[in-house]
């Protein structure tokens, strides 16, 4: 899979008083970051938080994970956060 784009979809984080941010990281992974910045409420909600486009580069199966989350809240300490795995088939 080749990464092409990545779009906020959770309304309660609020864009405007931060932004997202979607990058190539080193081979193989994508680096989703998400922050706000000056004196803002943290979000709250439930859903989905980004949606990911990947293009594929050939036929098969292949793993998808989500790794090395960081979550905080407005005061700068991080929360416990699970992510579940990802599987997609690829269809060229």
């Amino acid at each position: 899979l080749e990464f092409v784009s990545g779009q906020q979809v959770a309304a309660f984080l609020n864009p405007a008083s931060g932004y997202f941010e979607f990058k190539n990281g080193k081979p193989g992974t994508v680096v989703v970051a998400v922050t706000k910045e000056g004196p803002v409420p943290g979000g709250s909600g439930q859903g989905s938080v980004a949606r990911l486009s990947f293009k594929a580069k050939a036929a098969g199966t292949c793993s998808l994970s989500i790794a090395d989350v960081s979550l905080m809240n407005d005061q700068g300490q991080e929360f416990h956060s699970v992510a579940r795995p990802i599987s997609a088939v690829v269809v060229r």
